[in-house]
C-alpha cells in the first residue's frame, strides 16, 4: 500500500511538473492542429490519386496514424530529458536522501511519460470526435453567416442567436447554482466539506455543471 501511494505520488508530481511547460502547451495546441488536417482532408493517406470516404473509420484510422507519427516525434521532444531535469533543478538530489529505490524511481518517470503521451492522444481523439460530428454544424453556421451578411442583416442574425441560447444559459447555470449549493449544504450537514475532498469537489462540479 505504501509502496503504491509513493508511486502515485511520483507519477502525479511528474506529470504536473510537464504539463505546465510551454512545450506541452504547444503540443496540445499543435495536436489540435493536426486533428484539423486530419478531418478536413489535407493530411492523410492517398493510394494512387485515391482517398477514403469521410466517414468515422477512415477518419478514426487516419487519425490512429498520423497521432502514432506526431506523438513519436513531438511526444518525445516533451517527455525526454526526465532524469537529466531533476538534476539541474535540485529534486534529484532530494530524492536520493529518500527511501526511494532506483527501480521505484524509473517506473514513476516511465509511467508518467506515458500518462503525458495518453493526454496528448485523448485530446487528438476529442478533436477528431468533435470535428467529425461537428463539421456539419460549423458549415451550416457559416452558410447562415455568409447569407445574412449578403442581405446586409447580420446584426439581427446576431440577436436572433443571443435570444436562442441566452434563456438556456440563463436556465442552465441557475440550476447549476441551486444543486451545487444544496450538494454543499448536504455535505456540511453530513460533517464534511468539499473543501476537504479536492478530487471530489472538482468531479462532482463537473458532473452537475454536464
Amino acid at each position: 500500500m505504501k509502496l503504491g501511494r509513493t508511486l502515485y505520488h511520483l507519477i502525479r508530481a511528474d506529470v504536473l511538473e510537464r504539463t505546465r511547460r510551454y512545450s506541452f502547451l504547444v503540443t496540445v495546441v499543435a495536436t489540435v492542429y493536426l486533428g484539423y488536417l486530419v478531418s478536413e482532408g489535407t493530411l492523410g493517406v492517398h493510394l494512387g490519386g485515391y482517398r477514403g470516404l469521410r466517414n468515422s473509420a477512415w477518419v478514426g484510422m487516419m487519425m490512429a496514424l498520423c497521432g502514432v507519427t506526431f506523438v513519436s516525434l513531438a511526444g518525445f521532444y516533451v517527455v525526454k530529458s526526465a532524469v537529466e531535469r531533476d538534476r539541474q533543478t535540485g529534486v534529484g538530489q532530494i530524492l536520493a536522501g529518500t527511501p526511494i529505490s532506483k527501480m521505484l524511481y524509473l517506473a514513476g518517470k516511465t509511467l508518467s511519460n506515458f500518462v503525458v503521451l495518453g493526454v496528448i492522444m485523448v485530446v487528438l481523439a476529442i478533436a477528431a470526435i468533435v470535428l467529425l460530428f461537428g463539421a456539419r454544424t460549423f458549415a451550416s453556421y457559416a452558410i447562415e453567416v455568409a447569407w445574412w451578411k449578403e442581405l446586409g442583416q447580420f446584426h439581427t442574425w446576431l440577436s436572433m442567436l443571443a435570444y436562442s441560447f441566452a434563456p438556456t444559459t440563463a436556465a442552465t447555470l441557475v440550476a447549476f447554482a441551486a444543486l451545487w449549493i444544496a450538494h454543499a449544504r448536504a455535505l456540511k450537514f453530513a460533517g464534511t466539506g468539499l473543501s476537504e475532498h479536492k478530487l471530489y469537489a472538482r468531479i462532482s462540479t463537473l458532473v452537475l455543471l454536464l
